[in-house]
């Protein structure tokens, strides 16, 4: 009788630069039950993080791109799934890198290069035993402030003074991308890639026409301000 082995999905992805270190991260993982694919680019992150279901990303610092390139990647799966989990490693990071990843970009935890792959893995099961059994349905988005507004991006409205306007689909998830990143940068190629599948010229000035029609719907409330950063992207500010 030959006996068959099942292999559960992937729930773990891990960026990893070095192909030797990958592969000893993920033996480590697979010995401790952990199911983890590897990519070494991080221009690879996006495109595997969206044909998986995966709970936690591990995003090296020390690739190609450095820092920026890693927390830009991270940025975009917060995009797609808020609830992801991630770890960021890094080779001799500042103070400032450290800080922005706890502050500003949101990770879950953060490995200076070297380290064990033991400890990896026992931070990797620490934070997936913290999450909630999964099923199989996404935990409902945040209701978020803006200003005097209110967004519920699940019911795709907009709330003022009690006065409520219904948004597209396309509306609410530009909307709520903004909203994630607040008074950071949302990056144009970034929301072109995650809400109209690719950074084309017509792409492109469509989302031009969906930016300004919000910027109309948040006219209520001159306290905030959607703006545009010359060829990067937009951001929120208050005044």
């Amino acid at each position: 009788m030959t006996a068959t082995i099942t292999q559960s999905p992937a729930n773990v992805l891990v960026h990893e630069p070095d192909v030797q270190t990958g592969f000893e991260i993920r033996d480590r993982l697979t010995v401790d039950g952990v199911s983890a694919v590897l990519v070494a680019d991080s221009g690879e992150i996006y495109n595997e993080f969206v044909s998986g279901n995966y709970a936690l990303c591990v995003i090296s610092l020390a690739g190609a791109g450095g820092a920026e390139a890693g927390f830009c990647a991270a940025r975009r799966l917060k995009q797609i799934r808020n609830s992801v989990f991630i770890i960021f490693t890094g080779e001799k990071p500042s103070p400032e890198v450290i800080s922005r990843a706890f502050l500003l970009e949101d990770t879950d935890d953060f490995l200076r290069i070297p380290f064990h792959t033991e400890e990896l893995s026992c931070r990797i099961q620490a934070i997936l035993r913290r999450k909630q059994q999964d099923t199989g349905v996404e935990k409902r988005p945040a209701v978020y402030k803006i200003g005097k507004y209110t967004f519920d991006p699940l019911r795709q409205e907009l709330t003022i003074a009690n006065k409520m306007q219904k948004l597209t689909t396309k509306e609410s998830e530009l909307l709520r991308i903004l909203c994630i990143n607040g008074t950071r940068l949302t990056a144009r190629k970034d929301a072109l890639e995650t809400i109209w599948k690719g950074d084309t010229y017509f792409n492109a000035r469509s989302m031009d026409v969906y930016v300004t029609k919000l910027r109309k719907m948040l006219s209520k409330d001159s306290t905030i301000h959607l703006i545009n950063v010359h060829a990067e992207g937009y951001r929120f500010v208050k005044r």
